[in-house]
């Protein structure tokens, strides 16, 4: 009984997670915020946890996420979370999950000043010391940019053409990297403007301008249901067998996807030919629609009713017949041809982002940062 107690025991212990350490905010010496993978890293609009290191006066250590620190002796343990405040800007919180937040997802929001993090500990009206850090911004999370059409189609419509997208780059230089390119991305019949950076000449950013996907083909109708067995007027007679269903119809052929979109590069004339090498281009067909469901098979008939009951014996109902069998899928839709090669032309920076000159200049008049 003992045994089996503890067995019962052992599983709810270890489904309570860390202890919750309770700090004055008196007692803590310094406070570090970073994020939770312990890169000062991060990358816009990729959500990411902070941690909340609290340094005591003892010389103790505890953290608001990694409970293999421990806190104030106990090895598996966490800071309270009531009493942990972090914040991130600009970036909003993600609801429900704690300490969590996704920065600004456009990349000239932070180009120049990374993401400040900012963190202490409050608790019965008092405030610890406040701890603060600077993120410096990476773009891998931003590498790609598929763009295409995604509205829902009718069952076995083809898929449209893919977009026509101008992309417009310039070189420019930022607190954290010295040779950047600024990368804006319109795309008039997606109703968006998006931007990219690349931070080197290593590291492109991949602009794909797909052609849509086709749709999957009708599903097949259903199976007709089985007629009734007869029904035994005999005295204690078994009823008649149920008739089996039938058979479920084919699905229908899927779409075909649509070829694929067309890009435009613009270039700033001051970079030269090279600088359109910071992006790379696809211009995929769409997917094929897959085969529309084969429908299913009519179910069975029921049996028959027995005959009457004589003085000894009782009649008995017939078996249900079988259910039809499944239809066949349907076949898939041609792939999408790709879209025709880039095109590309040269201008002037102010020319080819009017708009955006402003903070561009104001990024490259910043200094980097200590």
């Amino acid at each position: 009984m003992r045994s089996l107690l503890l067995m019962t025991i052992a599983p709810l212990a270890i489904a309570c997670g860390p202890s919750r350490v309770g700090l004055e905010p008196q007692d803590v010496s310094r406070v570090e915020v970073r994020p939770a993978s312990g890169q000062g890293l991060f990358c816009p609009g990729d959500a990411f946890q902070i941690e909340l290191i609290a340094r005591t006066r003892d010389g103790g250590a505890c953290s608001s996420t990694d409970r293999k620190l421990g806190c104030k002796g106990k090895s598996d343990a966490v800071i309270e979370p009531s009493t942990v405040v972090v914040q991130a800007w600009p970036a909003e919180p993600v609801p429900n999950q704690n300490f969590t937040f996704t920065p600004n997802p456009d990349p000239l929001a932070t180009a120049g000043t990374g993401l400040m993090l900012r963190g202490w500990i409050e608790s019965n009206g008092k405030k610890s010391v406040e701890g603060k850090n600077t993120l410096k911004p990476v773009y891998a999370c931003q590498a790609e940019h598929i763009l295409s059409f995604h509205e829902d189609l009718g069952f076995g419509a083809h898929g449209g053409p893919g977009p026509t997208v101008h992309v417009y780059i310039t070189s420019f230089s930022t607190p954290f990297y010295a040779n950047a390119a600024l990368i804006r991305m319109d795309a008039p019949e997606l109703g968006l403007t998006r931007y990219a950076i690349s931070p080197s000449a290593d590291k492109p950013v991949h602009v794909v301008a797909k052609g849509q996907d086709g749709a999957r083909g009708f599903p097949g109708s259903s199976g007709y249901a089985g007629a009734r067995g007869y029904n035994s007027s005999a005295t204690c007679g078994q009823g008649g067998a149920g008739m089996p269903g039938g058979p479920g119809g084919p699905g229908g052929p899927g779409g075909d996807g649509g070829a694929g979109g067309v890009v435009h590069i613009h270039f700033d004339a001051a970079g030269g030919e090279a600088l359109a090498a910071r992006v790379k281009v696809s211009t995929p067909g769409g997917h094929e629609g897959p085969g529309g469901f084969g429908g299913s098979g009519g179910p069975g008939g029921a049996g028959g009713s027995g005959g009457p009951s004589g003085k000894n014996c009782f009649g008995s109902n017939g078996p249900s017949g079988p259910s039809g069998t499944s239809g066949v899928p349907g076949p898939p839709g041609m792939p999408g041809h790709p879209g025709p090669p880039p095109t590309f032309d040269s201008g002037a920076r102010a020319s080819l982002f009017p708009k955006e000159l402003s903070i561009i200049q104001q990024i490259e008049a910043t200094p980097a940062p200590r």
